[in-house]
C-alpha cells in the first residue's frame, strides 16, 4: 500500500513540474529592411568664360572656385555628379531642356535665368575697387575721392553709379583698355573697372604698375548682381541644393574656397 502511495506521489509531482515548464518560444521574425535611398545622380555643366571660377588646368582638368564648390556640394549631397564644360549658349539651352541639372562658372543672376530654369540662393557678390598707381595715397571714400579724377568705361553700371553719387569727377572712356591707359599715363587719379577682369590684369605683367585702393566698394547699385548656381526648374532639386549650400556656408567651406581661389572677398 505504501509503495503504491509513493508511486502516486511521484507521478503527481512529475505532472506538476511538467505543467510549470513553458515550451520554448519561437523568436519573432526580423522586420523587413528599409529600402535603401536611391542614389542622387546629377549632371553638372560649367561655362569657362570666367577663369577664376572655372577653367582647364594645363593637364586638362577642370579647376577653379565653382569647380571646388560643386564638388563640395555633390559630396555633401552624397551624389554621383558628372561635371562637364560647355559653351555659354549650350549651358543655357541644356538647363532649359532638362539635359543638365545644374550649372556654374561664375554665373551672375542679372543675365539669367533662361526659360525653364531657376537660380539657387546666391552664394556671394563681387565687390568693386578703385585701381590706382602703386604708391598713390587714395582712400576710396567720399572724403578721399573728393576732387579726384576717376576713369570709368562709358555706359557701365559702376560708371553710372559713380556719376550719380557725385563723389568724384568722372572721366569716361569707351573701352576698358582706354581706362587702363589713362591710369598708367597719369591722366586720372584712379580707375573703376570690373573687379574680376581687374584681378586678372593686376596679376599679370601689364598690371605691375598698379594696385587696388581701400576700402572696397560694396554698394549694390555699383557691384550689381549676385553669383549663383543655375538649376533646371524643379522645386525639389532647388530645395535640396539650397539646403546643402546652407550647410557649406555654415561650416565655413565656402569661405575657405574663397580664400583659396579668389583675390577678392565675396560679400
Amino acid at each position: 500500500m505504501r509503495s503504491i502511495l509513493a508511486v502516486l506521489l511521484v507521478l503527481i509531482a512529475t505532472s506538476a513540474s511538467a505543467q510549470q515548464v513553458k515550451p520554448p518560444q519561437t523568436p519573432p521574425a526580423p522586420a523587413p529592411a528599409a529600402p535603401l535611398p536611391q542614389a542622387v545622380r546629377l549632371k553638372v555643366i560649367v561655362d569657362l568664360s570666367e577663369p577664376l571660377f572655372a577653367k582647364r588646368s594645363p593637364e586638362g582638368k577642370l579647376v577653379g572656385f565653382d569647380i571646388d564648390l560643386l564638388n563640395a556640394l555633390c559630396s555633401r549631397l552624397k551624389a554621383d555628379c558628372i561635371i562637364e564644360a560647355v559653351d555659354w549658349d549650350d549651358l543655357r539651352a541644356d538647363i532649359a531642356a532638362g539635359k543638365a541639372d545644374l550649372a556654374g562658372g561664375g554665373i551672375r543672376t542679372g543675365s539669367l535665368p533662361a526659360e525653364r530654369s531657376v537660380f539657387a540662393a546666391p552664394y556671394g557678390r563681387v565687390p568693386l575697387a578703385i585701381v590706382v598707381r602703386k604708391g598713390t595715397k587714395l582712400e576710396a571714400t567720399p572724403a578721399g575721392l573728393k576732387d579726384k579724377r576717376i576713369a570709368v568705361q562709358r555706359s557701365t553700371r559702376w560708371g553710372q553709379w559713380m556719376k550719380q553719387s557725385g563723389i568724384a569727377t568722372v572721366v569716361e572712356f569707351e573701352t576698358p583698355e582706354e581706362v587702363k591707359a589713362a591710369l598708367i599715363a597719369e591722366k586720372v587719379d584712379g580707375a573703376l573697372i570690373d573687379r574680376i577682369s581687374t584681378a586678372s590684369w593686376l596679376a599679370g605683367p601689364a598690371g605691375a604698375c598698379c594696385e587696388m585702393a581701400k576700402p572696397e566698394i560694396r554698394e549694390p547699385d555699383a557691384t550689381g548682381p549676385n553669383l549663383a548656381l543655375l538649376l533646371r526648374s524643379d522645386i525639389k532639386l532647388k530645395e535640396m541644393i539650397e539646403k546643402a549650400m546652407t550647410g557649406l556656408r555654415s561650416d565655413g567651406t565656402i569661405q575657405k574656397l574663397v580664400a583659396k581661389h579668389l583675390p577678392f572677398p565675396l560679400i
